[in-house]
């Protein structure tokens, strides 16, 4: 039936999408813009490399909810300001949980190569990381969740619902950047659940789209990792 079909075709969407998130997909290889250089005397080594593959992944997954999507900034402000101190005290927790684990060391880096960082990092990682953990994954599980209760109204499914999806959502957000380490996925499912807090309550992507690159731009900019 239509049941196993759908679920089958979530299933492929994830593993398919991770597979690309992760670079785990054949076939791509990446290009190095800058390798080995240092923002800065504290920060380690890095490269600044684009990957065709996270990329295509977004881009189909901003294709199923281009209809879905904001189009006035006016919008964007007039949804964002109920949930602005919530996300902003995330942030902020994962800065210093960052910092007192031993991950990260205060550091400010002014750099031309942060906006070249900045463009790469909205349009190469964030956009396609949160369509699909929080506009697909946490938004999918929820409702399937919500559609074993027939027989209950909308306004009365249990809403711990909600947060079992953002929980799962966020666990599997932190599974797939344990390539960094154990620490790095511990921090990235606290992350998750920020931004997963940010969609659960707002049901609009944009807004953990934001507060990802948020948090992602204040980190290059105010800390160093070690």
């Amino acid at each position: 039936g239509a049941g196993w079909q759908s679920t089958l075709l979530f299933c492929f969407t994830i593993l398919a999408t991770l597979a690309m998130g992760i670079h785990a997909m054949p076939g791509f290889e990446s290009l190095a813009l800058f390798e080995n250089f240092q923002i800065t005397e504290k920060s380690g080594w890095s490269a600044l490399t684009f990957e065709a593959d996270k990329p295509i992944a977004g881009l189909f997954l901003l294709a199923v909810f281009r209809g879905e999507l904001l189009t006035r900034l006016k919008d964007f402000w007039l949804i964002l300001k109920p949930v602005m101190i919530p996300l902003l005290i995330g942030i902020i927790t994962v800065y210093v949980l960052s910092f007192v684990l031993g991950y990260t060391t205060p550091d400010i880096s002014i750099h031309a190569v942060v906006i070249l960082w900045f463009a790469r990092n909205l349009l190469f990682t964030v956009v396609a990381e949160e369509l699909l953990f929080r506009g697909v994954i946490q938004r999918e599980l929820e409702q399937r969740l919500n559609n074993r209760h027939p027989l209950i109204s909308s306004e009365s499914v249990p809403w711990f619902n909600a947060y079992i999806a953002l929980t799962i959502a966020s666990a599997l957000f932190g599974v797939a950047h344990f390539g960094g380490g154990w620490l790095y996925a511990l921090l990235a499912t606290i992350a998750g659940m920020v931004y997963g807090y940010g969609y659960m309550k707002t049901r609009r992507i944009e807004i953990p789209i934001a507060t990802h690159l948020v948090l992602n731009t204040g980190h290059l900019l105010f800390f160093s990792y070690g």
